[in-house]
Parts: C-alpha cells; structure tokens; sequence
C-alpha cells in the first residue's frame, strides 16, 4: 500500500483493490451489496448516479469503466 503525506498530517493511502465507475439513471436505487463493501463513492446529479465499487461487485449500470485505483 502506497501512503502519500500531505503538509497537514494528511496520509493517503492507495487500495490495492482495483475499482469500477458507474453511471446509472438518476432515479436509479443504490444496489444492497454496495454500502456493505470496504469503499464505494456515490454521486447524485439531475442527470445520473455514478457509483464507484469494488470490480467484483456486478452492477447493471447505463455504462462502466473497470481498472480504477482509489
């Protein structure tokens, strides 16, 4: 795991896990397995939900980009 500090005692860190981006309709329900995993990001606009989980999580999205690290 690669820790960044940052000048105000802020340590990053980068997850070995690899992740998903999710776009999904903006009325679109968040699935049950996501809140359960180690990290997941969730966004809301008028026009979609982007989700951001684990690549092993499946999601029926509108479109996906795999390979992300967090």
């Amino acid at each position: 795991m690669l820790k960044i500090t940052a000048s105000a005692n802020l340590v990053l860190s980068v997850l070995i896990e690899t992740f998903t981006v999710h776009k999904l309709s903006p009325d679109a329900l968040i699935p049950e397995e996501i809140p359960k995993s180690n990290y997941y990001n969730a966004s809301k606009t008028e026009n979609e939900l982007s989700l951001v989980c684990s690549e092993v999580i499946e999601v029926q999205s509108l479109q996906n980009s795999k390979g992300w690290n967090a």
